[in-house]
C-alpha cells in the first residue's frame, strides 16, 4: 500500500512538473460566485464563506500531496506526540501565512506581482519535492528518513 501510494504522489509530482500529464488532474473547475454576492448586498459574511469554500475546494489539488505526505509521516512517528507536532508544524506552515495576508492585505496586493513572476519556480519546486516523498514512499526510505531527523534533533 505504501508503494502504490508512493507511485501516486511520484506522478502527482511528476504532473506539476508537466513531465506527465494526466487528465483528470489537469481539469479546472471555477464556481461563479457574483450572483451570490449581488444577492446579498456586496457579499458580505454570506460572501466572504462562498470565498472561502471556493478557495478551499481550488486548493484541495494543491494542498492534498503535501498533506497526504505528512498524514503518512505522522502515522509512522515514534509516538502520538510526535505524529501531532508533525501535523501541528505543517498546519501553522499552512495557516499563519494566510493570517499574515489577512493582517495586511493591502501591502499584500501590491506585492503579489513579484511573486506572480515567480510562480513557475515555486510550482517546480513543489513538484520536485512531491517526486522526492514520492520515490521515498516507493523505496521505502521514509522511515529510514524520520528515524535519522528523530536522531539528530
Amino acid at each position: 500500500l505504501t508503494r502504490v501510494a508512493g507511485l501516486a504522489v511520484l506522478a502527482l509530482g511528476l504532473q506539476t512538473l508537466v513531465l506527465l500529464r494526466i487528465p483528470i488532474l489537469s481539469r479546472e473547475f471555477r464556481p461563479v460566485l457574483t450572483s451570490l454576492s449581488r444577492r446579498h448586498g456586496g457579499g458580505g459574511v454570506v460572501g466572504a464563506a462562498g470565498m472561502g469554500v471556493a478557495f478551499g475546494l481550488g486548493w484541495t489539488p494543491c494542498v492534498g500531496p503535501m498533506l497526504g505526505g505528512i498524514l503518512l509521516m505522522a502515522s509512522q512517528a515514534g509516538s502520538a506526540g510526535e505524529g501531532a507536532a508533525l501535523l501541528l508544524a505543517y498546519g501553522l506552515g499552512l495557516g499563519i501565512p494566510f493570517i499574515v495576508t489577512g493582517l495586511a492585505v493591502d501591502r499584500v496586493v501590491r506585492s503579489m506581482a513579484g511573486v506572480r513572476r515567480r510562480a513557475h519556480l515555486v510550482e517546480r519546486l513543489s513538484g520536485l519535492l512531491l517526486v522526492a516523498m514520492g520515490w521515498l514512499l516507493i523505496t521505502d526510505s521514509l522511515g529510514a528518513l524520520g528515524r535519522w531527523f528523530a536522531a539528530s534533533t
